[in-house]
């Protein structure tokens, strides 16, 4: 999948995680209904294959000051590839879902985290703040909408009483 091709890219770096493992980095937020259509949230890969959502991999996200606002985000596209020795500091699970508990994984965890986080949380809050204002928009051309048939329709209402009043008048 080519996530440059209509997602705005926030993050593309490799970064060295220790012993012989590095961490390719690709994360960008993608429009809401492209992210939609994709159905693919951010990921962790271990070379190529496949580990989970980033927002499912509890102890990468349990430490995340940014839990929510970032790696649960809908519209959060891309990956996070370990590539490089077997033996580094995440090494993934048979059940392939979450990395063994090793001596680096922490270091190696918050070493991604201070990388992407906030990059992405401020991107994100733009999308956010768009989407906001684009919301509001669309709920005052909504608000003018009923409030001109309201206003057509009492003053269709007083006229229909004015020639009702002056019928009266002329019997």
């Amino acid at each position: 999948l080519d996530y440059t091709a209509g997602a705005e890219v926030v993050i593309n770096e490799v970064v060295d995680l220790s012993a012989g493992q590095r961490a390719e980095i690709l994360l960008a937020v993608a429009p809401q209904r492209l992210a939609s259509a994709w159905q693919r949230p951010a990921r962790f890969f271990a070379k190529g294959r496949r580990i989970g959502d980033v927002a499912n991999v509890h102890s990468f996200v349990k430490g995340s000051v940014h839990r929510w606002d970032v790696w649960s985000h809908p519209q959060l596209v891309g990956y996070i590839d370990i590539i490089g020795e077997d033996d580094g500091p995440l090494r993934p699970m048979i059940t392939r879902d979450e990395f063994k508990n090793t001596r680096g994984r922490l270091a190696a965890y918050r070493q991604l985290a201070e990388i992407s986080e906030e990059p992405l949380a401020e991107a994100l809050a733009s999308v956010n703040s768009a989407r906001s204002m684009k919301s509001l928009e669309s709920l005052e051309e909504v608000l003018t909408a009923e409030l001109h048939r309201v206003d057509k329709q009492e003053k269709r209402a007083e006229r229909k009483k004015q020639r009702e009043a002056s019928f009266q008048d002329v019997v």
